[in-house]
């Protein structure tokens, strides 16, 4: 999906302390072997690993405006990550096909699911993810830009609305399958019987809280488990801080009728 010997610009919406971040700095020392030169486009603002990106590459901060320009007038491969910034790349080649101008290689890598960008609470962010499913659907029907999934089942689903002939490169972002199976065998001899739930039964999470980690999925799941197993108590602990620690709070303070569940937010411990 990249050819050898051209520039790479890569683009996304800030330098944060987040997953698609980190992939991206451990993936630029073996990039820059592949390409003549790397260059990091991102939103306005100040960022936590800005400086470790300044070690190995040029880093260049815009306006959305400038941004949408630079997408419409480079010469460069293009690298595009997190959602606004594949937004930007999406509309900037649709823009091109309306004008019938040339198509530009352009590469978006998705860090979520369209899962994520249905049902959002406010009249903003549920615009953006209709127009973002959209977009992104319209340029791979017309090849305009290639795509990459994490996973196996993201690729199944794309591959069924969309049809076989688009451009999709599966790229796990965790352990492959044979990995997981030689961990599995290091394991042999354990007993993995599922057994019933009783007594006590407690589950932590560590992360980042922030919508994109989707951990009201964890709140939703134990206290559904809560309510089959009433003569167990449940016990969820979710560490980490973040700006959704307001909206889980809530949404914790929602299961409080299930006497058997306790959730709490100790922060990092």
């Amino acid at each position: 999906m990249l050819a050898s010997k051209k520039r790479l610009s890569v683009y996304l919406d800030g330098l944060h302390d987040g997953g698609a971040e980190h992939l991206l700095l451990s993936m630029l020392p073996s990039l820059l072997r592949k390409v003549q030169a790397i260059e990091v486009h991102t939103l306005s603002g100040e960022y936590r690993l800005e400086k470790e990106f300044e070690k190995l590459v040029n880093v260049r901060k815009h306006s959305v405006i400038m941004m949408l320009w630079g997408l419409l007038t480079t010469e460069d491969v293009v690298y595009s990550h997190l959602s606004k910034s594949i937004f930007l790349t999406c509309l900037a080649c649709v823009i091109r096909f309306i004008l019938n101008l040339k198509p530009k290689r352009m590469i978006c890598h998705e860090h979520t699911s369209f899962e994520f960008h249905m049902g959002r609470h406010s009249i903003i962010k549920r615009v953006f993810d209709a127009l973002y499913r959209r977009i992104i659907c319209f340029c791979m029907r017309n090849k305009l830009i290639s795509y990459v999934v994490s996973t196996s089942a993201r690729n199944k689903q794309l591959l069924e609305t969309l049809g076989r002939d688009i451009d999709i490169l599966v790229f796990p972002n965790s352990f492959l399958l044979s990995r997981i199976e030689r961990l599995k065998s290091c394991r042999s001899d354990l007993d993995l019987q599922p057994v019933a739930i009783k007594g006590e039964f407690k589950i932590f999470t560590l992360s980042r809280l922030d919508p994109v980690k989707q951990l009201g999925w964890a709140i939703d799941s134990i206290a559904v488990l809560a309510k089959d197993h009433p003569e167990t108590k449940f016990i969820l602990e979710i560490c980490g801080k973040g700006n959704s620690l307001h909206e889980l709070r809530e949404q914790a303070s929602r299961c409080t009728s299930l006497v058997n569940l306790r959730i709490s937010f100790p922060g990092y411990v």
